[in-house]
């Protein structure tokens, strides 16, 4: 992608079957209304678009695209209308395959009429924000579940901690009390032998 620098009031541009890695050197073609780089090898595109606001198509199909966040970085361009992820000149890219695909790039990108060469009428739309709103509403409940399941389980931990502390305390208790025991029984078996002792020596004395 060398000498793109030079074409400031460049407005089309044609990249496909390149091997292109990574897109670089567009940031000033400000006047760039329409970008072609499917069938590359791009895994990412970051903010390598950024500065292009004047960019309303993009054709990125039958590269190495994997992740929404991809997604979110091309919600900067305010004229972005129409955006192929996949087409049938080009292979998909894998993000074409993962789950709600097409439900979370029409969401976060307002501004967008056309998906993968497919026109985004305000229906489809609409039922996409509501899919995405009980989505929403779904996961919050289920968070507020687990947490609330997460505080009664700790709480029934604590609660069988203090019982295991006070059924040792009460274990211990009993050991000290056992072992006082042993101790006084040794110490009466000693005063006895030595009784006994005494008794022999007095008795052998007297004889």
């Amino acid at each position: 992608m060398q000498g793109l620098e030079k074409l400031v009031n460049l407005e089309v541009l044609w990249l496909c079957d390149n091997e292109i890695i990574q897109i670089e050197k567009v940031r000033c073609l400000k006047m760039l209304r329409e970008l072609h780089v499917g069938n590359n090898r791009i895994a990412s595109i970051g903010e390598s678009l950024n500065e292009n606001m004047s960019l309303e198509s993009l054709n990125i199909a039958g590269n190495r695209l994997s992740s929404f966040r991809d997604v979110l970085f091309l919600a900067i361009l305010p004229k972005l209308a129409s955006l192929s992820l996949s087409d049938p000149n080009c292979a998909d890219n894998p993000i074409c395959f993962l789950s709600n695909y097409q439900t979370h790039v029409i969401y976060h990108l307002p501004n967008l009429k056309v998906l993968d060469t497919l026109e985004i009428t305000e229906e489809s739309r609409r039922i996409i924000s509501a899919t995405v709103l009980k989505k929403r509403m779904y996961y919050t409940m289920r968070v507020r579940t687990i947490k609330r399941n997460t505080n009664f389980l700790i709480k029934l931990l604590q609660i069988q901690t203090d019982n295991d502390e006070n059924q040792i305390e009460e274990i211990l208790g009993d050991l000290m009390k056992a072992g006082k025991s042993v101790q006084r029984a040794k110490d009466d078996l000693s005063l006895m032998q030595n009784s006994q002792e005494k008794i022999f020596i007095n008795t052998n004395v007297m004889l």
